[in-house]
């Protein structure tokens, strides 16, 4: 978390889908390891109810979240309180 009084951090998983020549994330990080939709949303209420307002999603491949449990991004923000009480969140790596 950054600062619970404006925005915090939340990692929605760890890990690659890629196998890019060039990136040493897959190597580093391991396959891609999303984190469940529940963990999530209970962390951006938990950091919410602190005061946050401004709340980013990130990890080394974000936009392929849920792929390796056989879910898809839009079935997480579906979940996330945004706009909620002036609650703003965005996702990125």
């Amino acid at each position: 978390m950054t600062d619970p009084h404006t925005g915090g951090v939340v990692q929605i998983g760890t890990g690659c889908l890629g196998s890019c020549g060039y990136c040493v994330t897959r190597l580093a990080r391991g396959p891609l390891k999303s984190f469940s939709a529940d963990a999530i949303v209970a962390e951006v209420e938990r950091l919410a109810a602190l005061g946050a307002y401004e709340i980013q999603l990130t990890g080394q491949d974000v936009s392929a979240w849920g792929m390796d449990i056989g879910r898809t991004l839009p079935i997480c923000w579906s979940g996330l309180p945004m706009r909620r009480g002036g609650i703003s969140v965005s996702a990125s790596a």
